[in-house]
């Protein structure tokens, strides 16, 4: 299995020699950048007949022999560094951006691959706002992390070193000056934003991603708000966690402000003391003009290019909470940590044999025994809460059984390959989940290979079609908003059994369906001979059934075929008395 616990760094390090050769650019633009303020210096000293302040490397392309000669040749010796600076820079930035795209590609491909591959349970527990905001916001933060602020930071320390460098060069008092400045800024800097901003930086963070999926649930459910008149409500609540968000992220804004004024305050002081010492050494006769205004424009330079420093080093305190939540999310194992290693031939001969499941000291199944023959329909019924979808979880192995054996074709279903098994399954929810896009594009969207139009007329869903605007071209709008529930419904089973699979499970997906329709659906499936699993609270939809279950607690109560189960008169018998009744009641009210 690829160890997705290191991916972030093995992503990082994938294209690094690309970043290397921009960070390399990047120094060499730097160096050649410092010796700007050193030409000035240079062109006042030649108006003033003083000391050279050039290194005599770059002297020797000077023309001494007169003023004008000098003036000259030092413009031309600087266009040719000016030029030579464009196409660094020009090269630095555009390896820098052809990594950070690769980056940001990988890291959003490698976020997806896992978000697929990790457990229902674990997804189901994690809202979509937070999901939403990890997989666009986190992976965009890192890329740019890289973009920006760790090349900013990058940029601001080589550019304050190789100042200080050429400070160095020519006065070392400026240079220890600057030395201190520099490293008590950093430090100031790293423990302000470690020990006051970080905090809450990661508190406002965890607040946007919770008011993200509040209006993702409030706009996915708004059909649901509107009828139980329910907006004032739903405003109130995300008022409450945007007003604190708001004083939160104000609290850190102030935070901020208190940082830039020290900072501001502690440059003052730099500025003051540096200037003060350039002047008193040129008075004093210890440097010349040339010197004095190159060492003033050297320590501009080293102030100019701290604030970035600590504006980047901010940045990446910020930009760590997603770093954090990118490296937490990718060190959840995936369901396939856990897989077995057959894919032997799946008919559809099921056996389950003392299966237990637990939730959190919860039994949802106890010494479930079943024995299901290829091509039989099992009907499974019994209240909410009974274990009923659990049951046929176990078969797609989203959820893995306590103990007991649960075999299909003879093997272990804990030793079949899950992606094989799956191959071979085909599970309809009640909640059928439709794209935004066209009624044909929705039909074939598992399997184009395979014409769906008889299909469409099985499930008597042809006609409904064919009065939509534009038929089968039809935009059916997010999760198929435009479609009623029983269309909804049929346009799943009928992608379903467009796969052809040899087992099929339809989990209370006939809800939305008449009872007439439903009963052609079940014709059609028994004739695709298709081990199937119809779990249903309304009886007409497992009547025909080869075998049917009663659950309660967790327990098969009873077991028989439709006629067995009325003579037994038990839970089933009940149920359906109970259920013609109201079939009745409502037949004479229609009437």
């Amino acid at each position: 299995m690829k160890n997705k616990k290191n991916i972030l760094w093995k992503i990082t390090f994938k294209y690094f020699p690309i970043y290397l050769i921009s960070i390399a650019f990047l120094i060499f633009h730097r160096y050649i950048d410092s010796y700007i303020s050193l030409f000035i210096g240079q062109t006042i000293a030649i108006l003033s007949n003083g000391e050279n302040v050039l290194p005599n490397f770059l002297l020797k392309f000077i023309n001494f022999s007169n003023t004008h000669k000098a003036i000259v040749s030092l413009s031309m010796t600087l266009l040719v560094m000016s030029l030579i600076l464009i196409v660094a820079r020009f090269i630095s930035n555009l390896t820098r951006r052809i990594y950070t795209k690769k980056l940001l590609v990988e890291v959003s491909v490698s976020f997806y691959e896992h978000s697929i591959k990790l457990p229902a349970s674990y997804l189901s527990s994690i809202s979509t706002g937070n999901l939403i905001q990890r997989c666009i916001d986190d992976t965009n933060n890192y890329a740019r992390f890289y973009d920006r602020f760790f090349f900013n930071i990058f940029d601001s320390l080589t550019m304050t070193f190789i100042y200080l460098v050429q400070i160095f060069l020519l006065s070392k008092v400026l240079f220890y000056i600057g030395l201190v400045a520099s490293v008590f800024v950093l430090c100031f800097s790293l423990f302000f934003g470690y020990f006051y901003i970080r905090k809450k930086e990661k508190e406002v963070s965890d607040l946007s991603a919770k008011l993200d999926s509040m209006g993702q649930q409030s706009f996915s459910n708004i059909n649901l708000v509107k009828s139980f008149d329910n907006e004032n409500e739903e405003e109130r609540k995300f008022n409450e966690v945007n007003k604190e968000k708001e004083e939160l992220a104000h609290k850190v804004q102030l935070l901020h402000q208190t940082y830039w004024v020290s900072i501001d305050i502690f440059h003052s002081l730099f500025r003051f003391g540096a200037f003060l010492f350039i002047g008193y050494s040129y008075i004093k006769g210890r440097i010349d003009l040339g010197l004095a205004t190159t060492l003033v424009l050297l320590s501009t330079k080293v102030l100019q290019h701290l604030p970035n420093l600590l504006n980047s080093l901010n940045r990446i305190i910020k930009f760590s909470v997603s770093i954090s939540r990118l490296q937490e999310y990718f060190k959840k194992d995936d369901e396939y940590s856990i897989n077995g290693n057959k894919t032997p031939n799946i008919e559809g001969d099921i056996i389950f044999t003392n299966v237990n499941k637990s939730y959190d000291n919860n039994h949802v199944l106890k010494n479930i025994n079943l024995t299901v023959k290829q091509g039989e329909t099992i009907g499974i019924i019994g209240r909410s809460g009974s274990g009923k979808s659990t049951l046929v979880n176990l078969l797609t192995r989203l959820i893995e059984y306590d103990d007991g054996s649960l075999t299909i074709n003879g093997v272990e279903i804990k030793d079949i390959e899950k992606r094989h098994l799956r191959e071979n399954l085909s599970f309809v929810n009640q909640q059928a989940y439709l794209f935004a896009k066209t009624v044909e594009d929705n039909l074939t969207i598992l399997e184009k290979s395979r014409d769906f139009t008889p299909y469409v007329h099985q499930v008597d869903l042809h006609n409904d079609i064919k009065d939509f605007e534009y038929g089968y071209q039809t935009i059916v709008g997010e999760r198929g908003v435009t479609l009623s529930g029983g269309q909804r419904q049929r346009m799943s089973i009928v992608r379903s059994m467009l796969k052809n699979k040899k087992i099929l499970v339809l989990d209370d997906s006939l809800s939305a369906v008449d009872n007439n329709i439903s009963k052609s659906i079940r014709q059609n499936i028994k004739n695709i001979n298709a081990t199937t699993f119809i779990i249903s609270h309304n009886l007409i939809n497992v009547m025909d059934a080869d075998k049917i279950i009663v659950l309660s607690d967790g327990k098969i109560i009873e077991s028989g075929n439709h006629d067995s189960l009325l003579k037994e008169k038990g839970h089933y018998y009940k149920i359906w008395n109970l259920q013609q009744k109201l079939e009745e009641v409502t037949s004479n009210e229609g009437k």
